[in-house]
């Protein structure tokens, strides 16, 4: 993923450092999900040697990162507090922030009832915002018909798990869902035979159904 140097952050605003240094950080933390050498964290990450290098020895003296040698090689890997940071790193927030950095577009689509069933308009509580990079926005991938479909479908499921429940009409609290799509696993995804692509996702559904069961 881009990432801005160190040398471009003259041109920030210090918040814009802030969050780049952020994204840098947690890039690192993401790219040590195994054990990685110098070298391969270099070719892996677009930041520059000594950015890398000093954000390497910042989360080594945190305890998030220890070096060690596998195979003969020096290597760097996570610690136990940074398998937890890694855990609270992947997060929707985070993935945003990330995409923040790069250039983003964001909307935000508010829909009621009436928009689904064509009645008088009622709003049922489910807002979307869609963030992705600028460069994906002319792709259309999502248009706002899309969206709807996608929160009608919610709907739908939350009435059918509430159904048979007692509600608490005093209970007070919020739920957000989200999906992180990867561009490239979706090509990869998009270049699959219908043959193909339903014995993948037939697989996955076995996979989800043994695991159901333990």
């Amino acid at each position: 993923m881009p990432l801005v140097n160190s040398s471009q952050l003259n041109n920030y605003t210090p918040r814009k450092q802030i969050q780049t240094k952020n994204s840098n950080r947690e890039s690192v933390i993401l790219a040590l999900e195994t054990p990685k050498t110098f070298t391969e964290l270099d070719k892996i990450l677009s930041i520059s040697h000594t950015t890398l290098t000093k954000l390497l020895k910042e989360l080594k003296s945190e305890n998030k990162i220890e070096k060690t040698i596998q195979n003969g090689n020096p290597v760097y890997q996570m610690t136990k507090k940074g398998e937890d940071y890694f855990m609270d790193t992947i997060n929707l927030s985070s993935d945003v922030d990330r995409i923040r950095t790069r250039g983003w577009k964001h909307y935000r689509y508010h829909s009621s009832i009436g928009d689904i069933l064509s009645k008088p308009k009622l709003s049922f509580g489910i807002e979307s915002d869609l963030t992705l990079d600028k460069e994906l926005d002319k792709l259309h991938l999502l248009q706002e018909d899309d969206i709807n479909d996608i929160k009608e479908l919610v709907l739908k499921k939350i009435v059918k798990n509430v159904k048979e429940q007692k509600l608490n009409e005093k209970q007070a609290g919020q739920l957000v869902l989200g999906f992180l799509i990867d561009y490239p696993t979706l090509l990869r995804t998009l270049h699959l035979t219908p043959k193909k692509l339903a014995k993948s996702m037939a697989k996955l559904v076995h996979k989800k159904t043994l695991e159901n069961k333990k």
